[in-house]
C-alpha cells in the first residue's frame, strides 16, 4: 500500500469519499449518454464530459492522498502500455 495512502483518514473522510464516488459515477453516466445519444455529439460535448470524468477522479484520489504527480505518472504508465499494446494488434 502506498504510504501516502496509509496516513489518509479514510474513514474521517468517508463522507467525502462517497460523495465524491457519486459524482464520479454522475459523470461517467452523463459521459456514456452523451455517447450515446441519439443526435451526434460534437467533439467539444464528449471531450467535455470526459473532462468531468478525469476532474472527479483527480480529487477523488486528492481526498485519498494520492498526489496529482503519483497519478500522473501512473497515467503516463498506463499511456505506454496502451500505446505499446495496441502496437501489437
Amino acid at each position: 500500500m502506498n504510504s501516502a495512502v496509509s496516513n489518509v483518514d479514510v474513514f474521517g473522510n468517508m463522507l467525502r469519499i462517497e460523495r465524491q464516488k457519486a459524482e464520479m459515477l454522475k459523470n461517467v453516466s452523463g459521459f456514456y449518454g452523451v455517447m450515446t445519444a441519439e443526435k451526434e455529439a460534437s467533439n467539444t460535448d464528449i471531450a467535455d464530459c470526459a473532462a468531468s470524468v478525469i476532474n472527479s477522479v483527480y480529487v477523488l484520489c486528492r481526498i485519498l492522498g494520492i498526489s496529482d504527480d503519483e497519478l500522473e505518472s501512473s497515467l503516463e504508465n498506463c499511456f505506454k502500455l496502451n500505446k505499446y499494446n495496441s502496437s501489437q494488434m
